[in-house]
């Protein structure tokens, strides 16, 4: 009798450890808690997506998002779910950057820098929310005629390999982002060589293919790999009589499952556990 006594207060211990355990890991959100986003918005896209994290089986009551940098409402798309997870959902508002006279908007909110977005609810509440960075159609001149685009593959975890054709003879100057003061985000190879910090200083003759790579190497404990990116990687370079060109090709990251929902452990505001 002792011992089956010995197996229901072990048993209850058990029990109460899960519990404990669920209720410090488990985060209730008040509102939902958008992921940092860090993108490049170049002229010819039209739409960008916005993803954050909300409770399971919530009622999406976004009503409209704000740019308040400067002074301009994109139109709500759709509203999707990407991900869900026992308790979370991640979810996507698609934005419209154009609507109207596209030039005049194309006017308004060129080589701009929004960092921050009001968010107004059904209810009448407005949060403005730390969005990351995004700049939105920032000037960049593509050469392709000296260096054209081939191809382009993604694999899963964040890698990118790219494809270039040499037109005529060339080297390579400089890889370069709009976020390369962010410590630990790209790996950068050309023709398999690692050029992180380094000038690539690689000749290219004509009708030769070059290959770029970029692969996102975050700290196993960085938040950073919870951030949403979408960016183009610039590879600039000279041909041998002194022309200067550039051409480039978009990286982004690619969510693995329900990793993301990790994302709510570096959160403090608008949580309780």
């Amino acid at each position: 009798m002792r011992i089956k006594r010995n197996y229901v207060i072990f048993g209850l211990f058990l029990w109460i450890a899960a519990w404990v355990g669920n209720v410090y890991y488990f985060k209730v959100l008040k509102e939902p808690f958008f992921l940092k986003h860090y993108y490049e918005v170049r002229e010819g896209m039209q739409t960008i997506s916005l993803y954050y994290i909300d409770m399971a089986n919530r009622e999406d009551n976004i009503t409209s998002i704000y740019f308040p940098e400067i002074d301009y409402k994109p139109v709500i798309l759709n509203k999707t779910i990407s991900i869900h997870s026992g308790n979370y959902d991640l979810k996507c508002i698609e934005l419209n950057l154009l609507q109207g006279d596209d030039k005049e908007i194309l006017d308004k909110i060129k080589n701009t820098l929004v960092t921050k977005s009001e968010v107004e609810y059904k209810n009448g509440e407005k949060r403005v929310i730390d969005i990351g960075r995004i700049y939105i159609y920032t000037e960049n001149k593509i050469n392709s005629d000296i260096l054209s685009f081939r191809s382009i593959s993604s694999i899963s975890g964040g890698r990118t390999i790219a494809t270039f054709r040499a037109n005529d003879n060339l080297k390579i100057k400089k890889l370069n982002y709009e976020f390369m003061d962010m410590d630990g985000l790209l790996g950068l190879k050309v023709n398999g060589k690692v050029v992180n910090g380094d000038e690539p200083s690689t000749i290219i003759a004509k009708d030769e293919e070059l290959t770029v790579e970029a692969n996102f190497e975050f700290n196993k404990e960085s938040s950073m790999k919870y951030n949403v990116y979408n960016f183009f990687v610039n590879v600039e370079f000279e041909t041998l009589d002194g022309k200067m060109g550039v051409n480039s090709f978009a990286v982004n990251n690619q969510f693995i499952g329900k990793d993301i929902f990790n994302a709510l452990k570096y959160s403090k505001s608008g949580v309780n556990k």
